[in-house]
């Protein structure tokens, strides 16, 4: 069975624990390589509605998305060593092969997350007001910051962000580092950005290259907006301040690379990472 054929086997499965409940979500996308659903209920700061799961065949595994265990992370507390391996983010799953152990306690843990969902009030009409992060703006404000300045970065907090991105970004294979005429400075994988920072009035913004699904989740959570110019293609971006939080951050530069860089070295990550 070639990985195409092997990918769709696995997406049926995963598809299959979400169709259950199709019933009382809203199914947003069914595709042959994409299953999407929504709760009913409707996110205040972006009239969005709450996203519940999905399952997406990528160019290199099969993702199967749980919105519940992001907003309620205490659901991830009992969850074997084994599925965890498999995480990537907060609230992401990715297979490359049918493990029917793993996929009956995914089952279980999705019944957990909508039952959770369901005693919160979320799976029916309402709006949710989601926890705001601090910042010395508002989101709309963040929408309109556009990395033009042609300075490079100089705040203090913007400096120690660069720092913390290229900790994380260079430790991937044959990454480089490079500052463009405008002041942006970007990490690539052949030559391709997959993560980019600018300053602009002494603040500095985050672009990362995000699946369309992760930066649909993200933009159901303040502080996420998409980059401007260039968000239609996955790039979301964030305003750099105290209360980031680097962890969940590596994670979304790990699925960055992992979406930008060659198979070849996609290969040599997950392997060393354990990821896959």
């Amino acid at each position: 069975m070639d990985t195409s054929e092997k990918f769709k086997e696995i997406f049926e499965k995963l598809k299959s624990i979400l169709v259950k409940y199709e019933s009382s979500l809203l199914k947003k996308n069914d595709s042959p390589d994409h299953y999407y659903l929504d709760t009913k209920h409707i996110v205040e700061h972006n009239k969005s509605n709450l996203f519940f799961g999905a399952a997406q065949i990528k160019k290199n595994y099969v993702s199967y998305y749980l919105m519940p265990v992001y907003v309620y992370p205490e659901l991830l507390n009992n969850i074997s060593p084994e599925l965890k391996k498999r995480m990537q983010g907060k609230s992401c799953f990715n297979f490359k092969k049918i493990d029917e152990v793993l996929f009956e306690e995914l089952h279980d843990l999705t019944q957990q997350s909508f039952e959770k969902y369901d005693e919160n009030g979320l799976i029916q009409s309402g709006v949710l007001k989601m926890r705001s992060k601090k910042s010395s703006k508002s989101n709309e404000d963040h929408c309109e910051l556009k990395m033009t300045s042609k300075k490079t970065i100089q705040s203090e907090i913007g400096l120690y962000g660069i720092e913390k991105v290229r900790e994380i970004s260079m430790k991937f294979p044959e990454v480089d580092e490079k500052v463009d005429s405008f002041g942006h400075t970007s990490f690539r994988v052949k030559d391709k950005p997959f993560v980019m920072m600018g300053e602009k009035e002494g603040q500095s913004s985050l672009a990362i290259k995000t699946l369309p699904t992760t930066q649909e989740i993200l933009l159901l959570l303040d502080g996420f907006f998409k980059t401007p110019y260039i968000g239609q293609h996955g790039w979301t971006s964030l305003i750099i301040d105290q209360d980031i939080n680097w962890k969940e951050i590596e994670g979304y530069i790990l699925e960055a690379y992992l979406r930008t860089a060659p198979k070849r070295l996609c290969k040599v990550v997950s392997e060393e990472l354990n990821i896959l």
